[in-house]
């Protein structure tokens, strides 16, 4: 069982570099369909290109969203220790 003292540990060391979560929708880009009819063109090219540049939005997109989902977990976290805190201090209604 984990003492006072180490559950205010936990809610400083959560707590550091936390920033507000921002909501992300991530569409994954569809492979460009002339890459199917096997005739490079200057057409096809840029649409190679624009699925690449499309692909990496893609990737950062995914990692901002995950980074949004471990600051909403840490700070579900950290409201579940503060109440805690709360009551370990004798409080009886602790939000």
């Amino acid at each position: 069982m984990l003492g006072r003292r180490t559950f205010c540990t936990i809610v400083v060391g959560a707590t550091l570099g936390a920033e507000p979560a921002l909501a992300q929708w991530c569409f994954e880009p569809t492979k460009p369909y002339c890459l199917g009819f096997g005739t490079p063109d200057e057409m096809c090219r840029f649409s190679v290109d624009q699925y690449v540049q499309q692909e990496r939005a893609f990737r950062q997109c995914v990692v901002d969203e995950a980074n949004a989902k471990v600051e909403e977990s840490r700070t579900r976290v950290n409201r579940v220790i503060e109440q805690w805190n709360c009551y370990a201090r004798g409080g009886t209604f602790c939000l």
